[in-house]
């Protein structure tokens, strides 16, 4: 079950997800691969409309170093503020409003923003 990445994929632009993550053939095992090649401490997102803590940066940038991506088809367990999601944010420069279980938790990059994903999940799936 690959729900994550494949809602991730589905929702992102394909050319962008192609100019910065360098892949092709875009799948959740290519993606989650190429997203920690790219990894970054993630310096201009605010989450919820608040300012990260280099702590929190450093062990976000820490969780994506350390994702074993063999076990991306048996699901991923999303946080509510979720290190790859701020990644994604940093990188493809966006906004990322996730609606989990009917709570809106934000993504925004604050230096850029050029458009606004929407995503939904509940405890066991994300659409």
């Amino acid at each position: 079950m690959s729900c994550f990445w494949d809602t991730l994929i589905k929702n992102i632009n394909k050319n962008v997800i192609r100019d910065i993550l360098q892949i092709e053939n875009i799948n959740p095992k290519a993606f989650s691969n190429a997203l920690k090649n790219e990894n970054i401490k993630t310096e201009n997102v605010l989450w919820n409309n608040e300012k990260l803590t280099e702590k929190q940066k450093l062990e976000n940038f820490d969780h994506i170093k350390e994702y074993n991506i063999t076990t991306v088809d048996n699901g991923y367990l999303c946080s509510c503020c979720d290190p790859f999601l701020l990644l994604i944010t940093e990188l493809f420069n966006l906004e990322i409003i996730h609606n989990y279980n009917k709570n809106k938790l934000i993504y925004k990059n604050t230096k850029e923003c050029k458009y606004s994903i929407n995503i939904n999940s509940n405890s066991g799936h994300m659409w």
